[in-house]
Formats: structure tokens, sequence, C-alpha cells
């Protein structure tokens, strides 16, 4: 098992309370859980409380990847963890989201994700990571 790491900022122009809210609302969820293009999340579900599940099916070129886990921290406008497992983690892999005002209207997340099979995972999570943050920034914002 390997303690890699991974760590990511976005800045998003809109309310804390907007942006966290979309991170437990299936529909929204949808919409910006996509690490790729043209991945498609078909099917969400998520029980937003500490102890509750979550799955997000997503599809890329006919072939579903599930990606599920567990609300093990739910701190409402400051934070969410959950851990997190698909074909390609590990167990034991837990994402951290920090949400923080840095203004009236403009919200820093910070996402940690630790444990990964090797650097080459950890940096296709990176990529998706990053990819969902931009995707949830344009969802809200347009």
């Amino acid at each position: 098992m390997n303690e890699l790491t991974l760590s990511i900022d976005k800045t998003i122009d809109l309310p804390i309370q907007t942006v966290y809210n979309a991170w437990l609302d299936p529909i929204l969820l949808a919409q910006f859980i996509q690490p790729m293009p043209g991945m498609e999340a078909t099917k969400i579900e998520i029980d937003p409380r500490e102890k509750g599940k979550f799955l997000f099916t997503m599809i890329m070129q006919e072939n579903e990847l599930p990606h599920y886990g567990e609300f093990v921290e739910i701190k409402k406008y400051s934070k969410l963890a959950f851990t997190w497992q698909s074909d390609s983690s590990i167990d034991g892999s837990i994402v951290n989201i920090d949400f923080t005002s840095i203004e009236e209207n403009k919200t820093l997340i910070t996402l940690k994700q630790t444990k990964f099979v090797n650097e080459e995972t950890r940096n296709n999570h990176i990529s998706g990571w990053t990819n969902i943050l931009e995707r949830l920034d344009t969802t809200l914002n347009s």
C-alpha cells in the first residue's frame, strides 16, 4: 500500500453554500462528476450523512466504471470527507474536500486524496479531480 497523496485548490466565484451544496445534490453531481471528456455519470446515488453511502456510475466507451464510498465526515459549509473505491483505487483511500469562504461570493475548495496504487494512478486522479473541479465551476456559473 502506498501513502501517495494529491492536493488541488480551486477558487469558484460563488458563495460557499452554493459550492458546498452542489456536492450533495445528485442532479448537479451528475453534471460535474466527470473526470475526463467523453465520460458521463449515468447513475448517482447519495445518502448525504455521516456513514451514508454513495455510488457514481460513470460510462466511458460503453464501459461502466462504478465509484463508491462512505461519508466519514460532513461539516456543513466547511468539509466533506469520504472513502473512495474504484477499479483504480486501493482500500483506505480517503478524499477530503475543505470549503473556505475567501470573500462573500468566492469559495476556495481544497481537495486532498490519500493512498494510491502508484504514481501513475495518482497522476491520473490529479487530472480527473482537476477536470471535475473545472466542470463544477462551469456547471454552477452557467
